[in-house]
C-alpha cells in the first residue's frame, strides 16, 4: 500500500482536485491522508466531501504548526509501505504508482524511485500552460541522477535535485531518515531528501510519460520569498555539516553554498537589484538580450 501524505493549509478551493488526481491512479491500493494545519479556509468541509466518497481518504485537523510539523502528523498515523509526499495545490498524472512499483518489484535494491516534473498555472493538461521550469530558459532542471545516495553526495549538495513530490519512497528508508525539520519548513524537503542520500539510500531516476508531477505556480509559492528562502537554506546547510564528515568533496561544496548565501544575504544593492522581487522585471530583460552572465560579472564578481 501506498500512503499519500497531504500537509494542507488554506487550500480548501484547491485540495480536492488533488485528491481526484490520486484516485484516478491506474494502481489503486493507496491511503489518502490530509493534514489540515489549522486552516481558516473551508479546507475541513473540502476535503470531508471525499472522505465520505471514498474510504481510502482521511482527514486530520490540527493547530496551526508549520509544514514540517504537518507532514510529520502524516508520517506518524500512515501504515503503507511506500511513502508519496504530495502538496495540497499539486496533482500527479495517474499512472505515476503503477510504473514507480514496477519500477521497485524490477529493483529491489532501490529505496526511492523518482521521476520529472511540470510546472503550470491553470491547466497542467494544457501543452501551452506546461513548463519544464518557471525561473530561465524552459529546459529541465533536474540532473537525473541514479545511484547510492553517499556516492551521490557531493553533486546534490551543489543545488536541489528533485521536487518532494517527485520520488515515491520505501517506507523503510523514510523511518531510517527520520521527521522532517520544522524549523527549516522553507527548505525541509531539500534536506529530508539530502538527508535520505546521506543515509545512503538509492535512488533510481526514470523520466516515464504519464508519471509526472504536476507543480502549480502561483502567488503564493513560498520559493517566491528568495531571502527566506537563502537564509532558511543556509542554515539548512549548516544543520547538516556533521553529517558530510568523511566525504571530502560533500563537505567542500556544502561550505561553498553556506559562503555563497552569506553574500547573498548581505543587504547591497546588488543583490536586491538581481534577486527577484520587485527587480526580477529587469533580470528577464538581461537573460532576454543575452546580458544575464555580464550582469553577473559586474554584480557578483562571478
Amino acid at each position: 500500500m501506498i500512503s499519500v501524505i497531504i500537509p494542507c493549509y488554506n487550500f480548501g478551493h484547491l485540495v480536492g482536485e488533488t485528491i481526484e488526481s490520486l484516485l484516478n491512479q491506474t494502481y489503486p491500493d493507496m491511503e489518502i491522508i490530509v493534514i489540515d494545519d489549522g486552516s481558516t479556509d473551508n479546507t475541513g468541509e473540502a476535503v470531508k466531501k471525499w472522505v465520505a466518497k471514498d474510504r481510502r481518504v482521511s482527514y486530520h485537523r490540527f493547530d496551526n504548526t508549520g509544514l514540517g510539523a504537518t507532514r510529520n502528523r502524516g508520517l506518524a498515523v500512515m501504515k503503507g509501505d511506500f511513502v508519496q509526499f504530495l502538496d495540497a495545490d499539486d496533482l500527479v498524472e495517474n499512472r505515476k504508482f503503477e510504473e514507480q512499483l514496477k519500477l521497485f518489484a524490477a529493483h529491489p535494491d532501490v529505496d526511492i524511485v523518482y521521476g520529472s516534473v511540470r510546472y503550470f498555472s491553470k491547466d497542467p493538461y494544457d501543452p501551452e500552460d506546461r513548463l519544464f521550469t518557471t525561473w530561465g530558459p524552459n529546459e529541465e532542471w533536474m540532473p537525473k541522477l541514479s545511484g547510492s545516495g553517499r556516492s551521490l553526495l557531493p553533486q546534490v549538495l551543489k543545488g536541489n535535485f528533485s521536487h518532494l513530490s517527485s520520488p515515491l519512497f520505501r517506507r523503510t528508508i523514510v523511518d531510517k531518515v527520520g521527521e522532517f525539520d520544522n524549523e527549516i519548513s522553507a527548505v525541509a524537503d531539500y534536506h529530508f531528501l539530502l538527508r535520505s542520500a546521506v543515509a545512503d539510500a538509492n535512488f533510481l531516476y526514470h523520466d516515464t510519460p504519464g508519471t509526472y508531477s504536476l507543480v502549480r505556480w502561483h502567488p503564493d509559492n513560498m520559493s517566491k520569498n528568495l531571502h527566506r528562502m537563502w537564509s532558511e537554506e543556509k542554515r539548512m546547510r549548516q544543520k547538516l555539516a556533521p553529517l558530510l564528515k568523511g566525504n571530502k568533496e560533500a563537505e567542500e561544496n556544502n561550505e561553498n553554498a553556506i559562503k555563497s548565501f552569506s553574500i547573498k544575504l548581505k543587504k547591497s544593492w546588488k543583490n536586491v537589484f538581481l534577486s527577484g522581487g520587485p527587480f526580477d522585471f529587469f533580470k528577464k530583460v538581461l537573460r532576454f538580450l543575452g546580458l544575464e552572465r555580464l550582469a553577473q560579472k559586474v554584480f557578483y564578481g562571478k
